[in-house]
């Protein structure tokens, strides 16, 4: 009886995982302890990779040569070598090397060979005193899956390869870079593990980065889990991305990385259903080229060389829409000379600014975003020319003190307009922001059809500021016009945000 149960059992769950699409080889593991909110399991989900000593799965083999710690035969399944490098100097293109349960010194996997070991806790390949303990160099359509690097030099290095994937590969203790594929084109890295890269020694010894895709390649990633990279989680330069359902966590200087300062293919980046939490400095940094985020909740930036930001885009054609921004030490966004679209961001709880747009000269349409609750401002404009702000919501701005001149002063405006220009204020709800709802000093602007609820003023001018207005009122319907102080507030301090040059890998 018990084994007609087990069996019944057995057969439901294979029922199951068959309508839910999970197959041994699937990404989707039904066991993950800390999936993303989406239920999405990140990084590396499954002990075993399928069953048996050595998984092939869906690699496509032209010959596989079986490796088991301590044998000593010819490479057969009945008879394994008994290291990588004597699999490694047989395989040419096109062939596998299957690892067995153990122990393995890394080394130079042949151009466009595939490694497939039995699981990330079941094979270790350890790395020398220099190089990467894993480099693959040339050839095309290499897979890697199925084991733990764990190195005191580099992980893995892909240099001039083409359309290799990387897949339930854990990283661990590496230095200088994780995952180094500079050289690396149409790369695909799906649950991949990186953790705790520290700084290298030589050439690496300003990295300390996680995983670095570069040199004008191509990637997807996706369902990555990037932990405690000593300075960048992951950094995409000169090059494309998809980043997809990736969590990036604990970097000691940014997050997430995209500068195409010197170039990047045509199409840009997108990052999408991502988490970029607990960063130290900026959790997301885009310099020039066009980027989409698009769903990602980016939050919790810390402090790290002197300042503290969710996100900043600098010289980018933007898409930036579903974002939750919330919980940074100081601004939320920060926009610098960027072009394109913001729209239905919730921007939260930020401690310097929720979002600061400055010197924007081309066209920038802020759409229906949620910015609420946070201090000093929730949206700032300086130096910027044409913003258009329409709908949505800017709330519950709460004062804080800033140093102006010699005092300090509290400061909580839902809007501020800093020497801007031509801004439109349309269709906004600006709701108990505890100083001022609209602040303009020496700017211009049009204020239509706004709904003005509570805080200390509602439309302050000052310093040589005009504006136009229609149809704006408070909460019981009144209307409401501009006020001009006989004393002017005393003005949060409008010096530019800092920019960023990267310096190049």
């Amino acid at each position: 009886m018990q084994g007609r149960a087990q069996t019944r059992a057995i057969t439901a769950l294979a029922l199951l995982l068959a309508a839910t699409g999970v197959s041994c080889s699937d990404d989707v593991d039904p066991t993950c302890s800390a999936p993303l909110a989406d239920g999405t399991c990140v990084g590396v989900t499954r002990a075993v990779v399928c069953d048996g000593s050595y998984c092939l799965g869906d690699a496509a083999c032209a010959t596989t040569y079986f490796v088991r710690a301590g044998s000593s035969g010819d490479g057969s399944q009945a008879s394994p070598f008994g290291r990588l490098d004597d699999a490694a100097k047989r395989a040419t293109a096109g062939d596998c090397i299957a690892l067995a349960a153990g122990s393995y010194e890394g080394g130079v996997i042949p151009a466009g060979v595939s490694l497939l070991g039995a699981g990330a806790d079941h094979v270790t390949i350890s790395g020398g005193a220099s190089g990467a303990a894993l480099s693959e160099s040339g050839g095309s359509g290499a897979l890697l899956r199925g084991f733990t690097v764990q190195s005191a030099v580099a992980g893995i290095a892909l240099d001039n390869t083409q359309d290799t994937r990387v897949e339930q590969v854990t990283i661990a203790a590496a230095k200088g870079v994780g995952i180094d594929a500079r050289g690396a084109s149409r790369l695909v890295l799906r649950n991949v593990s990186i953790a705790n890269v520290e700084l290298g020694a030589g050439a690496s010894a300003t990295h300390g980065i996680a995983l670095l895709v570069g040199a004008g390649s191509t990637a997807t990633i996706e369902a990555c889990d990037i932990d405690g990279a000593k300075t960048q989680g992951l950094l995409v330069h000169g090059s494309s991305a998809t980043i997809s359902r990736v969590r990036v966590r604990h970097s000691g200087v940014y997050g997430v990385v995209i500068d195409c300062h010197e170039g990047c293919p045509a199409g840009g980046s997108r990052v999408e259903r991502s988490h970029i939490v607990d960063n130290d400095a900026i959790g997301l940094l885009a310099i020039d080229g066009e980027v989409v985020l698009a769903d990602n909740e980016i939050a919790g930036t810390r402090y790290g060389s002197g300042f503290a930001r969710n996100v900043q885009l600098q010289g980018v054609k933007l898409d930036v829409r579903g974002n939750t921004v919330r919980d940074s030490l100081g601004q939320g966004i920060v926009v610098h000379q960027c072009s394109g679209t913001i729209d239905k961001n919730k921007v939260t709880a930020n401690q310097d600014r929720g979002m600061v747009v400055q010197r924007v000269t081309a066209e920038l349409l802020l759409s229906d975003n949620r910015i609420e609750r946070n201090e000093r401002s929730g949206l700032t404009l300086i130096e910027s020319a044409a913003v258009k702000i329409k709908g949505g919501i800017i709330a519950e701005t709460k004062k804080r003190l800033v140093l102006v001149g010699s005092k300090g002063v509290q400061v909580g405006d839902g809007v501020q307009l800093l020497r801007s220009s031509d801004t439109l204020i349309d269709g906004v709800t600006l709701r108990d922001n505890e100083r001022v709802a609209v602040l303009a000093d020496d700017s211009t602007f049009n204020a239509l059809h706004n709904t003005f609820e509570g805080g200390e003023a509602q439309l302050v001018v000052q310093s040589g500021a005009t504006g136009t207005y229609s149809g704006n009122k408070d909460d019981s319907g009144k209307p409401v016009a501009s006020n001009t102080p006989v004393m002017p507030f005393e003005n949060d301090p409008s010096e530019l945000i800092s920019t960023l040059p990267l310096p190049i890998p």
